[in-house]
């Protein structure tokens, strides 16, 4: 009898037996469970947290190599601003931008002067003719120069009857003359020039080439307005000196030979061309002074 109730008592132990043992795994599986995705979580963490480090040293290391950088730049940059500032004065502005009195500025600042000689080839009434030349002009701006210039000229002798006929004479006035780019070695000089002149017909019944024996007899003479334009082609040698290759083209008014005082003759057997001094001429300049 006692033993049928220790069987009765026991076997629903036994039976509950499993279903505990089955819950305390389940337990134990959700624990291990959780405790992994703790893990995983202290993990992503701790990732993020050395990623943000790792960030955070690489941004503060290129921060200051970015203000090393940039601190070099500004030091190279202070000519550059001082070049700014320079400009903005110029342009009547001041470091807050706002407009600043200008200094007066004017035509005649600035510049030098320069003396010149020159020797070229002309033709005068189709003889050939030398020609030498004086110039002196004031450099305004370093651009454009002002000033006086004058120029002699004599011609070939041509035999005409038992003489030997020349001409003679000169021109001069005021120089204007545009310098395009003159602080390159090699430029362009445009000058203009504007005056007058006079111009003589003379004889002479010895050989032209005996100077001692030479016993000239002046026959005609004539007055004339001169314009002249040329193109000069400049070479800076040194900063005081320049040598000058030019072309010219002269026109003057009509010649009108009238005789000189004490001609025997009527008119000389030489006629000169109204246009005898419209033509060309070129030679070189030798100019030297402050440009």
């Amino acid at each position: 009898m006692w033993f049928i109730l220790a069987a009765m008592v026991v076997t629903p132990m036994l039976a509950q037996e499993p279903d505990t043992t089955t819950k305390q795994e389940e337990q134990q599986i959700d624990k291990a469970i959780e405790e992994a995705i703790a893990e995983e979580a202290t993990e992503e963490a701790t990732e993020e947290a050395t990623e943000e480090w790792v960030d955070e040293a690489l941004e503060e290391e290129t921060t200051e190599q970015w203000v090393d950088e940039a601190l070099e730049e500004e030091e190279e940059s202070e000519p550059v601003y001082e070049e700014v500032q320079e400009l903005e004065e110029m342009e009547g502005l001041d470091d807050g931008g706002k407009p600043q009195r200008r200094e007066v500025q004017t035509l005649m600042s600035g510049g030098g002067g320069y003396g010149a000689i020159s020797i070229g080839y002309t033709q005068v009434n189709n003889l050939n003719a030398l020609m030498m030349g004086a110039r002196a002009e004031w450099i305004v701006g370093h651009g454009f120069g002002l000033g006086l210039a004058g120029v002699g000229f004599t011609s070939d002798f041509t035999p005409v009857n038992e003489d030997y006929y020349a001409l003679s004479g000169g021109y001069g006035g005021l120089v204007m003359e545009p310098i395009i780019l003159g602080w390159l070695p090699v430029h362009i000089a445009l000058p203009v020039v504007i005056g007058g002149g006079g111009l003589a017909s003379y004889a002479t019944n010895a050989d032209p080439w005996d100077y001692d024996n030479l016993d000239p007899t002046f026959g005609e003479y004539a007055v004339f307005f001169v314009g002249e334009i040329g193109v000069e082609l400049e070479f800076n040698l040194v900063k005081f000196f320049r040598l000058t290759v030019f072309g010219n083209y002269r026109w003057t008014s009509n010649l009108e030979m009238k005789p000189m005082y004490g001609l025997e003759e009527p008119s000389s057997p030489y006629p000169v061309s109204p246009t005898a001094l419209n033509g060309f001429s070129a030679g070189m300049r030798f100019k030297f002074g402050s440009f």
